[in-house]
């Protein structure tokens, strides 16, 4: 994309189309493309890192991730934290998906105490779930 905006770009300025009055419009479209491509590439490495979460539950080797930090490094950002009650203690519930799909995909739920370290976690099927998303 970012390849085709600027091929544009240097064809209008070659033919004498875009004036410096429309740099802006121009660059702004490329900080546009710019930005969506930042974007696709930080959903695919999450979703990849999900990936490796669900191996990793599959595997039983989610307990050596033993804080909130190290699960973060390995698996990424959760989609969505919640503070909730368990055992009459006030833990952080935490989420974890594929990005973009809201529905029809597995979830994994990460509790982690007050001190950050690691309480359990539990694996939500979904029985219409594909292994991957969607690559749109």
């Amino acid at each position: 994309m970012l390849k085709i905006i600027s091929a544009f770009t240097a064809l209008f300025l070659i033919c004498g189309c875009a004036t410096i009055q429309h740099l802006d419009e121009l660059l702004t479209l490329k900080e546009y493309s710019e930005s969506q491509e930042a974007t696709q590439k930080y959903v695919a490495d999450q979703d990849a890192k999900f990936k490796d979460l669900l191996e990793a539950v599959n595997n039983g080797t989610v307990e050596q991730y033993k804080t909130r930090k190290t699960f973060r490094i390995a698996f990424g950002d959760s989609v969505f934290d919640k503070k909730v009650q368990r055992n009459n203690e006030e833990v952080t519930e935490s989420l974890y998906r594929y990005s973009t799909k809201y529905f029809d995909s597995d979830n994994v739920y990460v509790y982690f105490d007050k001190k950050g370290m690691l309480l359990e976690w539990r694996l939500e099927k979904d029985e219409g779930a594909k292994d991957e998303p969607d690559s749109n």
